[in-house]
């Protein structure tokens, strides 16, 4: 198949987010910026107009223009020398106090010591380094997917989009790595004395000395580390829920933003209500005037979800099955068993030493099945959910219930799982008490008072839910995926002629008709006969010539393409094996 940005060439501004992540995906006019891809979109219907779309979109202009020719560069920081007294009492160490200058080794030190000036003291001359923006506002106005233009219309390979919570796990990956190989190179330094010691130092100096620059503060060396790695950074979803990344933020943005980094970030909150109510919210509210120094703050005050205006009409729904009873129970069996065969049970994925068990995965390894309990209502976070997106492209998640207020952690976890699926694109197949709009039982007075943050995310999460059954999501989900992890959730069916489903011809249909027109023309046909050839009967592929003859077998009026009905008839007399025995055999007849 093409390639993922040649799929979505005509689909314009308002394609779905899931083309929008990397490298690849929606395309703004080469060299015009994004503005030029919103108007496009605009003259050819794509889109109806919006006036604060509209605002957005200029202010993401003005940015691209500001950035042309930009290079990184440092802010010019006034410090002042701090006396550290050498008779203070040694501080306590730790794994943080590390990233505040704390710990035994400068009380150590018999002689004053004169340190950097602490962040929180710095002035810094941010001329010639340009503002990056802040968009906050409800789900679905539109504000990620401009951002994904603005992203993908920046001329450099230094840039980098991603969801908030995954930076931030990269973060913490990266301190932990760091303050190992320090207390290695501190643990030479201190307890050794002889010349094997000294070439031990000097050793670990090696491996980890250029990377830490001063060799104290870890999270100035994280930071240099994603400048260096990406100076444009665009964070969807910013939100602080973790007293872990609080406690830091001020220190590494400050140090990004003096290193000349750029940030683009969409919330569902304005600045002033992050990690509202969070503990010790004292240590991350100087955070907050810092981002507004450095970010244009704009609102998308929009009524509009634009991801369920655009969903289309002939959206499967199937992959959301209301309510918890006996008939939906069984038909979500039925779904599992169709891609899993005789499945496993209690297998164990394995993330940063962690272990989650799967109460059942399919044959191939590609499909799992939850209960809302073995997601929610156990100690998981979302390093374990993206562990778990990354080897299951479908899941299913049974016995969804009603929730309320007073399920905050279990509803805390719902929310992850969504988000954490949606971001890397799996399907997700779920049986539920109630729509995804109901499944939350807020009251109004409640939604207009309550600082949680879990009032605030629920609208994105039924949004998502709702998008993540509609037959654009789906389509692209069979797209994204290689030939054979796509067609191993078949693997029953398509070598067996009397199991053939109108649900499987359906999937089928949505990855090979990659123009949408409701036909498939010969080069479309030809990549499904080759695909599943391939798959079916690696021994023997088919020629050129016996392609032919299964194209002019489809073909039932001699058009030149093979309309649904045509597929759906043939494989229903045939199957949809595509092998060179059936091909030889379709020959002898002809």
């Amino acid at each position: 198949l093409p390639a993922c940005s040649q799929l979505d060439s005509g689909r314009g501004f308002f394609a779905p987010r899931w083309f929008s992540t990397g490298t690849t995906g929606l395309q703004a006019t080469l060299g015009r910026g994004p503005k030029a891809d919103y108007e496009a979109a605009l003259s050819r219907g794509e889109l109806n107009p919006d006036p604060r779309q509209k605002y957005l979109v200029e202010e993401f202009q003005k940015l691209y223009e500001n950035l042309q020719g930009y290079t990184p560069r440092h802010a010019s920081v006034i410090t002042k020398p701090v006396q550290t007294q050498a008779a203070a009492a040694p501080k306590p160490g730790g794994f943080f106090s590390g990233f505040f200058g704390g710990g035994d080794r400068a009380a150590a030190n018999k002689e004053p010591v004169q340190e950097a000036v602490p962040a929180s003291e710095r002035i810094c001359d941010y001329s010639g380094i340009p503002k990056g923006m802040y968009v906050w506002g409800g789900t679905g106005c539109g504000k990620t997917h401009m951002m994904d233009v603005l992203h993908q219309a920046m001329p450099t390979d230094h840039k980098k989009r991603i969801h908030f919570h995954e930076w931030m796990i990269d973060v913490h990956k990266r301190l932990h790595t760091l303050s190992k190989e320090r207390a290695q190179y501190e643990k030479a330094n201190a307890v050794w004395t002889a010349e094997g010691a000294k070439a031990q130092r000097e050793s670990l100096k090696a491996a980890a000395g250029k990377e830490r620059r001063d060799g104290d503060d870890l999270i100035e060396t994280v930071a240099q580390q994603m400048v260096d790695e990406a100076w444009f950074l665009c964070f969807d979803e910013f939100q602080v829920t973790h007293i872990s990344d609080a406690i830091i933020m001020k220190r590494l943005f400050s140090v990004m933003f003096e290193r000349g980094a750029v940030v683009v970030a969409t919330s569902n909150r304005p600045p002033e209500d992050l990690y509202m109510n969070g503990l010790n919210r004292n240590l991350f509210i100087p955070f907050i005037p810092l981002l507004r120094e450095r970010c244009e703050v704009l609102s998308m005050d929009s009524q509009v979800d634009y991801r369920l205006v655009t969903t289309q009409a002939d959206e499967d729904a199937s992959v959301y099955l209301v309510p918890l009873d006996e008939h939906k129970t069984a038909v979500m069996e039925r779904k599992f068993r169709r891609i899993a065969g005789e499945s496993r049970k209690n297998v164990v994925v394995e993330t940063q030493g962690r272990k989650i068990t799967v109460p059942r995965v399919a044959k191939s390894g590609n499909a799992a099945w939850f209960t809302f309990t073995d997601l929610c209502d156990k100690p998981l976070g979302v390093p374990d959910y993206l562990a778990l997106a990354s080897v299951f492209h479908t899941v299913f998640i049974a016995d969804i219930p009603m929730m309320n207020i007073h399920d905050r952690n279990p509803v805390r976890r719902f929310i992850n799982v969504i988000d954490c699926f949606y971001e890397k694109n799996v399907k997700v197949v779920c049986q539920a008490a109630a729509m995804p709009e109901e499944l939350f039982d807020i009251p109004d007075e409640e939604k207009r008072t309550s600082s949680y943050d879990e009032v605030f995310a629920w609208d994105r999460t039924a949004s998502r839910l709702q998008e993540m059954q509609s037959a654009e999501y789906l389509t692209f989900h069979s797209r994204d995926l290689d030939s054979e992890r796509f067609l191993a959730q078949f693997n029953f069916s398509l070598r067996d002629e009397t199991k053939v489903d109108d649900e499987t011809i359906n999937e089928l249909w949505m990855r090979y008709d990659v123009d949408d027109s409701g036909a498939l023309d010969r080069d479309e046909a030809r990549q499904a006969i080759m695909e599943i050839n391939q798959y079916i009967d690696p021994e023997r592929p088919l020629s050129e010539e016996l392609m032919e003859i299964f194209f002019e077998q489809m073909d039932l009026d001699g058009n030149g393409v093979i309309e649904r009905e045509e597929f759906r008839a043939f494989t229903k007399k045939y199957g949809y094996s595509f092998s060179y025995e059936q091909a030889c055999s379709l020959q002898r007849t002809v």
